[in-house]
């Protein structure tokens, strides 16, 4: 399974166009970031640490199906290591 759109707000897009969207604003606090920090923590998918060096979308992940879309568009808009190292700093 995988995201094939997605919607912030009223605008919706495609995982693509708004990854597109989050490189050309480089803004880290606009919707689409907002996205993928809750895409990227709000499921118990995880990446199998053996698939580590593929590539995103070739890797494997322990997880049921819509964890693993929602794990890979968060992985899609940024390295979901970045959002766990994130929040655990929000924490302190």
């Amino acid at each position: 399974m995988f995201v094939t759109e997605c919607s912030v707000g009223l605008h919706n897009m495609t995982p693509q166009s708004a990854r597109d969207e989050m490189i050309q604003r480089g803004d880290s606090v606009n919707g689409i970031a907002q996205l993928r920090l809750v895409a990227g923590l709000c499921n118990s998918g995880e990446f199998d640490a053996a698939t580590s060096h593929m590539p995103f979308f070739e890797r494997k992940i322990n997880g049921d199906a819509t964890d693993q879309a929602v794990l890979r568009l968060s992985e899609s808009l940024g390295p979901v290591s970045n959002v766990n190292i994130s929040q655990k700093l929000l924490h302190f």
